[in-house]
């Protein structure tokens, strides 16, 4: 009978130890646990990967905002932008050190909209966002070859701190089209065949199966390299030499020119199908099912504007795109 009592008696205090540690708990995760700051969203570097598609007339994209802490922010944070001055020359340092060809410019302020440079962190919320907006023909005036920022930074904050090392942010602005996006490689596998041409003499040769790398211009045209090459893309000149522009009509069929019509180096010619072979299939279309383009033109080149052109060489070209 005792030791029944004493049993009952170790439960009891073992519930009212429970009941007390719960409310302990309880009062411990209601009250902030770190140091509340408020800082800019980003990802490496203070950088804000963003793609815009072509086909919106109009895009927008957002630079979040949020706090630090276990707990949302106790009241309304008034928090005032303005441009950053200092991340972006960071950047260019880390990333490309001193081949200035390479560094990141920043994007024309006449190119893109912020309807205000001052937001709202409300009470309560975790997070804030500043819409960016960016027109489609504005996306279409970049080069594909240049890295485009947005440099923003907090200039102040009606309550709390701001963190240093998250106080700005590069909005780099990426693009794509329905082809392509500059997000990442977009590749295509290259099947076909090479008709050289030495005066009568006709050499038809099998592309060595490879990948070729396409890059959007505009909602409904990309770029790629003439054949099986896939030249230096950090070099304008390389590019200019050996880029096509292809322009893709809603039905499907393809245009293809020289990307750089001005440069006298390289000469395209897009080429209507054999009369005398009726299943070509190279006719200079898109397939949008399979997305897979056929394509069919002739290029040659030659080594400065003094010089003769070399010989024409015929291209018949199978692309898929590769995921």
């Amino acid at each position: 009978m005792i030791v029944f009592k004493k049993t009952i008696r170790s439960i009891y205090s073992l519930l009212i130890l429970m009941v007390v540690t719960s409310c302990d708990r309880t009062e411990y995760f209601d009250i902030e646990q770190y140091e509340k700051m408020i800082y800019i969203v980003s990802g490496t570097n203070n950088v804000d990967e963003e793609e815009f598609s072509y086909s919106e007339e109009e895009n927008v994209r957002y630079v979040a905002f949020s706090s630090s802490g276990s707990k949302p922010v106790g009241e309304d944070v008034h928090i005032e932008l303005e441009p950053d001055t200092e991340l972006l020359s960071k950047f260019n340092k880390y990333t490309f050190d001193e081949d200035k060809e390479k560094f990141a410019k920043v994007l024309n302020p006449d190119f893109y909209r912020i309807e205000s440079y001052k937001l709202t962190l409300k009470k309560g919320e975790y997070t804030g966002l500043l819409p960016v907006y960016i027109k489609s023909e504005v996306l279409a005036s970049l080069s594909p070859d240049s890295i485009f920022m947005i440099p923003l930074s907090i200039k102040t904050v009606s309550a709390y701190k701001i963190q240093e090392d998250k106080k700005n942010v590069l909005m780099r602005i990426r693009t794509r089209n329905e082809f392509a996006t500059t997000g990442k490689t977009t590749y295509y596998s290259l099947k076909g065949y090479r008709l050289d041409t030495v005066g009568t003499t006709y050499n038809n040769v099998l592309l060595t199966s490879t990948s070729k790398i396409m890059l959007p211009l505009s909602n409904n045209e990309v770029r790629i390299f003439i054949a099986n090459n896939n030249v230096d893309t950090d070099k304008v000149t390389s590019i200019n030499n050996n880029a096509l522009r292809l322009k893709i009509s809603e039905g499907g069929k393809v245009t293809i020119e020289s990307y750089a019509p001005e440069n006298k180096l390289l000469e395209v010619e897009q080429l209507s199908p054999p009369s005398d072979e009726p299943n070509f299939p190279y006719l200079n279309i898109y397939d949008k099912e399979r997305e897979r383009f056929m394509l069919y033109y002739r290029y040659r080149t030659r080594a400065s504007n003094s010089e003769e052109w070399g010989r024409w060489y015929y291209l018949q070209e199978d692309l898929r795109r590769l995921e």
